[in-house]
This record gives C-alpha cells, structure tokens and sequence, in this order.
C-alpha cells in the first residue's frame, strides 16, 4: 500500500442511520508516486495541495516507563484471525499517566486495540477506549482491485489551493 493512492474520508460523530454525506467532514486524497496530498474541507469548500513525502519507516514505541517515568505502556499480543478474509494481528496497549502529571488527581488509562494486516500493510481495524468513551475505525474493504479513477478525483466546485513549494530554477 506503499505506492498506492487512498482516499480518506472523516467524518463527524452522528447516530448510526445518518447519511454519510451529512457527517462528512474531510476528504483527503494521497498520491505516494506524485508526493501529492491533498485535503479538502467539506465546510469552505476548499482543497489545499501540498507536498508530500511517504513514510519509509516508523518505530515502535517500547514498553514500560517513558515521559521520564511519568507514563507507562502495555502491549499485548492478541493473536490471529480474519476480516474481510485477510488474515490480521491483534495487538492491544494499555497507557497510563501518572496523577499530577496533566493536573489529574488519579491514574489516567486508555487502550488501543489494533487489528493488522501483513497483505495491505495497514490497519483493518482500530479501537481506542478513554474515559470520555470509545472510538472505533475499520477499513471497509470492497475490492482489492484497482478503483475507478473518479475516487480520487476533487470534488466538483470547490476552490483549490496549491500550496506546494516548487524549488527555484538554479542559475
């Protein structure tokens, strides 16, 4: 998925029939081969192009005390199984803050559930849990072959804004 463009849409919270045009908020379209993002707000009805450069790498937070022993993380394997007939692995980290750290007068907790796909090199599933609540992201995978061209195409009538640096001509 590297090399690939996506298309993201989010949305604001709503109850669970409400059309998804009437929650959309943002959709950004990412071109790896072109190191071109784009991200339109539903609102202004504007699109910014900027530059953008892949991720090659990331790095694993390591578990135990960080924050200068202020926080503390958990990670454990959940093992494996299937969605949208992809094998995933499951991965849950627990953090946790200190009192008086951020002014709290108690341990703050908050979990991430992770489901991964090796195949795609993404996510397939995401749920974070915290004291205000629980949010939950999941990829919905309807093909896996190439999208028609229109998906990344920008939204009709809305101003675009090119905000890329382009490098001045050497002399």
């Amino acid at each position: 998925m590297r090399n690939k463009r996506r298309n993201r849409e989010s949305h604001h919270f709503g109850q669970e029939n409400d059309d998804p045009q009437s929650t959309l908020k943002t959709i950004s379209v990412i071109d790896p081969v072109l190191r071109r993002r784009t991200d339109c707000d539903v609102a202004s009805r504007v699109c910014h192009i900027a530059n953008y450069r892949p991720q090659t790498s990331s790095v694993e937070q390591s578990v135990g005390l960080f924050d200068n022993g202020k926080r503390y993380l958990t990670r454990d394997r959940l093992g494996n199984q299937s969605m949208s007939d992809l094998p995933v692995i499951g991965t849950l980290e627990k953090s946790f803050i200190e009192p008086g750290v951020i002014g709290n007068d108690k341990i703050i907790t908050w979990s991430r559930e992770f489901w991964y796909s090796t195949d795609l090199k993404t996510n397939l599933a995401v749920t974070r849990k915290d004291s205000e609540g629980t949010q939950a992201i999941t990829l919905a995978i309807l093909s896996r072959s190439e999208p028609d061209t229109s998906v990344f195409a920008l939204p009709s009538g809305y101003t675009v804004v090119d905000d890329r640096h382009t490098p001045s001509p050497l002399n």
